[in-house]
C-alpha cells in the first residue's frame, strides 16, 4: 500500500501490488482479491469501486470505500491480497 486518505465521504486507499503468485496474469480484474476494510468498533465498511492498470506482475490502483471511521473508532484495519489477520495493516485514529 501506498496511502489511505481518510475522508468525511469515505476513504481512499491507494496501492502498488507485486504479488504475482495471488493471482494468474491475465486474469480478469474482477476476480482479483480486494482489500478489506475494519475498525476496533465493528463498523461496516461498504466498498465502492475503484481502477488500476498494470503488467503481469504490478498492479497500481486505488479503491474506494464509502464510509468513514466513526468517531469512537481508535484503529482502523487494512487487509490487502494475500495478507492474513496477522499481517494487516493498522492505522491508529487520533
Amino acid at each position: 500500500m501506498t496511502a489511505v486518505e481518510i475522508w468525511s465521504g469515505g476513504i481512499v486507499i491507494h496501492y502498488a501490488d507485486d504479488l504475482p503468485e495471488f493471482f494468474a496474469a491475465r486474469e480478469p480484474i474482477a476476480m482479483r482479491p480486494h482489500w478489506g476494510v475494519f475498525d476496533d468498533v465493528g463498523t461496516h465498511y461498504v466498498p465502492h469501486g475503484g481502477g488500476g492498470s498494470g503488467g503481469d506482475h504490478l498492479s497500481l490502483g486505488t479503491w474506494l470505500v464509502a464510509t468513514t471511521p466513526p468517531e469512537d473508532a481508535t484503529c482502523l484495519y487494512l487487509r490487502g491480497p494475500g495478507m492474513s489477520d496477522d499481517d494487516r495493516l493498522v492505522v491508529v485514529l487520533t
